[in-house]
Order: structure tokens, then sequence, then C-alpha cells
């Protein structure tokens, strides 16, 4: 009968030896299987964060080639706007000295005169 029972209990060790086994191979299993969705979540994370850094590079770039056109722009139009204000007093000065405004100005001196001789006859 010992012997019986020493074959159940060296069974028993067998098998609880096995189940140790099995439960240490599916402990490895489910560590590699967690590490590999770290290293993999890692991965997704970089491409991200390079994706935002190459989104913000661009973004950079083509905010300065905008500004730098707007500054050209300014720049176009104060000009234009310079030579608009130059022809419009080139212009005024020149009307201002033209003969029909002269006589127009001795026309009006001569009624001037006129008008005061009136009232200093009467």
């Amino acid at each position: 009968m010992t012997e019986k029972i020493n074959r159940q209990a060296m069974g028993n060790v067998e098998k609880t030896f096995t189940l140790a086994d099995c439960f240490v191979d599916r402990i490895w299993d489910m560590w590699h299987l967690s590490m590999g969705s770290f290293a993999w979540s890692s991965e997704q994370m970089e491409r991200i964060a390079n994706k935002c850094i190459d989104q913000r590079r661009t973004a950079i770039e083509e905010g300065s080639k905008v500004i730098e056109q707007i500054v050209k722009q300014v720049k176009t139009d104060q000009d234009s706007m310079r030579n608009m204000i130059r022809d419009t007093i080139k212009c005024t000065i020149e009307n201002t000295n033209n003969p029909l405004m002269g006589y127009l100005e001795n026309l009006n001196k001569k009624v001037a005169e006129l008008s005061t001789d009136k009232t200093n006859v009467a």
C-alpha cells in the first residue's frame, strides 16, 4: 500500500511540475506578448511624434513663404502709393502754374480794385 501511495504521490508531483511548467510557459508567453505590445505602442508614438515634427516644420516653412509674399506685396503697394501721391502733387503744382490760373487771379485783383474804387468814390 505504501508503494501505491508513493506512486500516487510521485504522479501528483509530476502533475504539479507539469502544471508548473505549463504555468511558467504561459507567463513567459504573456510577458513576451506584453513586451511586444509595448514595443509596438512605442513605435506608433514615435511615428506620430515624427509626423507632428514634420508637419510643424512644413507649417513654419510655408508660413515664412506667406509672410515673405505679404512683405513683398506691402512694399509694392507702398511704392504704388508713393508714386500716386507724387503724381498727384506734380499734377496739382502743374495746374496751379497754369496761365489761366494767373489770368483768374489778375481778374480777381482787378475786380477787387474796382470795387474798392467805387466805395471810395461814393
